[in-house]
């Protein structure tokens, strides 16, 4: 389009530069007598010119004529020149808009593909993603079966176990059982014989007995020896009451107190004993009224505090009787 234009303009000068051409060929002819005129005679001299005044005249209007139009060719060309301008400028206009499409069609050609591989993309993960879910559910379902199968597993290992247990734990508790029973009877046995050297105590110690134990410090030493391990079993039961959480506490205060006094009389027994070994028969009752003191010590206690305790007020009754038949005989042996 811009090669058309630029062809007319040059079509246009080439007229242009033509039709001047001719034009000064046409005038030349008429202005050549004028060059070179011949002397007129005196005589024609004023008519002349008058002839050349109107030649000159004819000569001035057409050039006149001829530079009007020469002005209006230039501002023709003017026109043109201006019109080539905006056509280049057109042109320039056309090629950047014809940039602007390429560019625009290749946006659009880029969008498209950038479109085309985003959803690829997205197709891609998508497939990656359902495949990830469904290794997934293979892997969740091969631990499931897998921790199902350990779980049995575990359970029958721990059935077997447990019957086993329970079988061993069957005969355990059948040999305690047995344990238990044998030590009740034995204990039943061991009480019906205390129970029976108790009956023979009741009524105090006779010439019989003092003389089958061999003499009266004999006599005294058994019973104090008698006395020391009733105690000294009694205050190991009474301390299984601090453990006890039904015990109150003023019973464990008790238990306390207790088991300091009734340690104190197992001290004076066996001063008793060493009394009696030395013959010391004075000594001696001062040691046996000291463990009667000290046993009662520990009943009053629990008469002040919970209102009195069966199995100790047995204790101290049983103690006071034995160490008041010691002190009997011993009494009876000084005088």
């Amino acid at each position: 389009m811009a090669l058309a234009k630029q062809m007319l303009v040059l079509i246009f000068i080439s007229a242009y530069i033509i039709s001047t051409t001719c034009k000064n060929v046409q005038s030349a002819p008429s202005s050549a007598p004028a060059i070179a005129p011949t002397e007129p005679n005196d005589e024609n001299d004023k008519p002349t010119d008058k002839k050349d005044d109107k030649i000159d005249k004819k000569d001035d209007k057409k050039d006149k004529k001829d530079d009007k139009k020469d002005n209006k060719d230039d501002k023709n060309d003017n026109k043109d020149d201006k019109k080539d301008k905006k056509d280049k400028k057109d042109d320039k206009k056309d090629i950047k808009d014809d940039k602007t499409d390429k560019k625009d069609k290749k946006d659009d050609k880029k969008d498209k593909k950038d479109k085309k591989d985003d959803k690829d993309k997205k197709d891609k993960k998508d497939d990656k993603d359902k495949k990830d879910k469904k290794d997934d559910k293979d892997k969740k379902d091969k631990k499931d079966d897998k921790d199902k199968k350990d779980d049995k597993d575990k359970k029958d290992k721990k059935d077997d176990k447990n019957s086993k247990n329970d079988k061993k734990d069957d005969k355990d508790k059948k040999d305690k059982k047995d344990d238990k029973n044998d030590k009740k009877d034995k204990k039943d046995d061991k009480k019906e014989d205390d129970d029976k050297e108790d009956d023979d105590e009741k009524d105090g110690i006779g010439k019989d007995v003092i003389e089958k134990e061999g003499g009266v410090a004999n006599v005294a030493a058994n019973r104090m020896r008698k006395v020391e391990k009733k105690i000294t079993e009694f205050n190991a039961s009474l301390k299984l009451r601090m453990d006890n959480p039904e015990s109150s506490p003023g019973s464990k205060e008790c238990v306390t107190e207790c088991d300091e006094v009734l340690g104190a009389a197992i001290d004076d027994i066996r001063k008793t004993l060493e009394s009696l070994e030395n013959q010391n028969l004075v000594k001696a009752n001062f040691d046996i009224s000291a463990v009667s003191t000290n046993v009662d010590t520990c009943n009053d206690c629990f008469d002040e505090m919970v209102g009195g305790d069966p199995k100790v007020k047995k204790l101290s009754d049983w103690v006071q009787k034995t160490t008041g038949d010691v002190l009997e005989v011993l009494q009876k042996n000084e005088s």
